[in-house]
């Protein structure tokens, strides 16, 4: 029998958090519906206590992180100031649908077996039309990027837009999460993929909580966490609700915040680490196997996520392991090549000024040297030359008057 404190607490917390999430509400209408819409408060939502609440909030908002939208004004964010809104378009055309007939038979195999357990999170009802929505999603999504590999829990990712959204704007925003996000997991091999994002999750904890990463790193590589970082959680969690506050979350973040929450979620549960033998890995899956049936505190995880990604952030993550094995076209190294990150901002600058040089030297500051300092160092440089040669004109023509004066 629950005890009735315990049931008053809980109920005065149930409260507080409707009251929360309402006035919440109302503050990510007022970023909605001002134009031009500021991406930076709108990315801060994302990550805050509640994310963006529920569904038809994020119907506005994720097309927008996304770059998927009509013609809307967004703010600049290179000045808070400015009175100049820039245009972002999307054609949200239906073109795509022309593409669902895949030509690779082991691939359109696995995506049928795969829909079909999908949708754990709907009732009976509407199952079979969302089944046939997702199937030609994924057969579209792979017919067009034929380079691509399919890998299991991809499905994962692709329902929660259908969840959100009708089958059109499904396609576009999973197809943008699969660009922008995770396009290492359709290599061909996860030695270009999932093992060097797993190896960044270790790393994380080993630099920021040692005795987290002292208990669990006999596993060089947690298999029991791959599905938390492909799959965005979405494979995990039985709440739909938490699953989607997860997509607020990293649609709104840098491509290596999938890779922090798994750390984060490590770190969280350390206290049930406190008695695991080492080497034990039987007893290390049953503790995260648990994940989503056991209390899963989501907003305590994506705070203590945000201080992982402050203590340890993604560029020097990425610099101090930059031989770790991830191709130059990936995400994770080219934030900048990323829409969303182009309008939102994740330093004090916005990620499309900066250079990345993941196999070389960063400069000491620990920032990447910016394009329009490096733009203007070579000018300077330029100008210096031209300078110093004139000057050695003039000098030399000097000489030579004083010598026919003489």
């Amino acid at each position: 029998m629950d005890n009735p404190k315990d049931s008053l607490n809980n109920a005065l917390k149930d409260a507080k958090n409707m009251k929360g999430k309402e006035d919440k509400k109302k503050r990510i209408k007022d970023v909605l519906d001002h134009k031009p819409i500021n991406i930076r408060e709108l990315r801060e939502h994302c990550i805050s206590e509640f994310g963006l609440v529920d569904s038809s909030i994020r119907k506005k908002a994720w097309p927008i992180l996304l770059n998927i939208h009509d013609k809307v004004k967004v703010k600049d964010l290179d000045d808070d100031n400015t009175t100049t809104p820039k245009f972002i378009i999307f054609d949200k055309d239906k073109s795509w649908n022309k593409h669902q007939n895949l030509e690779d038979e082991k691939t359109a195999n696995q995506i049928d077996k795969d829909v079909n357990r999908s949708f754990k999170h709907f009732t009976s009802v509407g199952i079979k039309n969302k089944i046939s929505q997702l199937s030609r999603m994924m057969n579209s999504i792979f017919q067009i990027n034929q380079d691509w590999f399919y890998y299991q829990g991809f499905h994962d990712i692709c329902s929660v837009p259908l969840m959100v959204f009708d089958e059109n704007m499904a396609f576009h925003v999973s197809i943008s999460i699969s660009n922008y996000f995770i396009k290492d997991f359709f290599k061909f091999s996860f030695d270009k993929g999932i093992n060097p994002a797993l190896m960044l999750m270790m790393k994380i904890i080993q630099v920021t909580h040692k005795e987290v990463y002292e208990k669990i790193s006999f596993l060089e590589i947690p298999p029991f966490a791959v599905s938390w970082i492909i799959t965005w959680f979405s494979h995990n969690l039985n709440s739909s609700e938490d699953i989607c506050r997860i997509f607020d979350y990293c649609t709104a973040s840098h491509p290596t915040a999938s890779i922090y929450l798994a750390a984060a979620t490590m770190i969280h549960n350390k206290d049930k680490l406190e008695d695991l033998e080492e080497g034990d890995i039987a007893s290390l899956h049953l503790i995260f196997q648990k994940l989503g049936t056991d209390n899963f505190d989501l907003e305590k995880i994506v705070a203590l996520t945000e201080d992982l990604m402050k203590t340890y952030p993604p560029e020097d993550l990425l610099y101090e392991n930059r031989k770790i094995g991830l191709e130059n076209d990936s995400p994770i190294l080219n934030p900048s090549l990323q829409l969303t990150t182009k309008i939102i901002q994740v330093a004090e600058e916005t990620q499309e000024k900066y250079i990345i040089f993941p196999h070389d030297k960063s400069p000491k500051s620990g920032k990447y040297l910016s394009v329009g300092n490096l733009a203007a160092f070579l000018i300077l440089i330029i100008l210096y030359f031209i300078v110093q040669y004139y000057r050695s004109l003039t000098w030399l023509k000097a000489e030579r008057n004083d010598s026919k004066a003489i």
